[in-house]
């Protein structure tokens, strides 16, 4: 990860050298990716707040609704108010006591999570084989012209071709 940009926005954090994860939660468990984009979105489209000058004050400055305060680091050093925001995806029927789940009220969904990372090969067969198979289905072709061509020519002896 050593675009500019990004290094600006998250300086003096550290971007890992390594790929970054791409899965996305319903939770606030943020990854990379969705950390840097809020980052770029807010600092290409958003607007300073003026009246705000450090982080923490930032964090608790009320924004008109729809929007969210964001400190951004390095080149920007400044409180932006913006639209990118990032909340929980969680249904209400987790949150209420003694909710019915068997209610359809409220959805109640369940994610897929894979710890493990598989990898599929397909194996192909020797050159001779290839050839063969190849060959094979260029002489049926041929054959399937030569059949059509016969047919064809008997047609009428076949078929009655009355014109009227």
């Amino acid at each position: 990860m050593n675009c500019e940009v990004f290094q600006s926005l998250t300086s003096p954090l550290h971007l890992p050298d390594n790929p970054p994860n791409y899965y996305i939660s319903i939770d606030l468990i943020t990854n990379t990716i969705t950390s840097l984009s809020r980052l770029l979105f807010a600092s290409f489209g958003s607007k300073v707040i003026n009246e705000v000058q450090n982080e923490e004050n930032c964090l608790n400055y009320r924004t008109k609704q729809g929007f969210m305060p964001i400190w951004l680091r390095g080149n920007y050093n400044a409180c932006y108010s913006t639209t990118s925001n990032v909340t929980d995806a969680v249904s209400p029927a987790f949150i209420i006591p003694d909710y019915n789940l068997s209610s359809p009220k409220y959805s109640t969904w369940t994610e897929s999570v894979w710890h493990e990372v598989h990898i599929r090969m397909f194996l192909r067969q020797s050159f001779k084989l290839q050839i063969i198979i190849f060959v094979l289905g260029v002489l049926i072709f041929l054959f399937s012209f030569i059949i059509i061509k016969k047919m064809y020519d008997q047609s009428g002896i076949h078929f009655n071709n009355q014109e009227e």
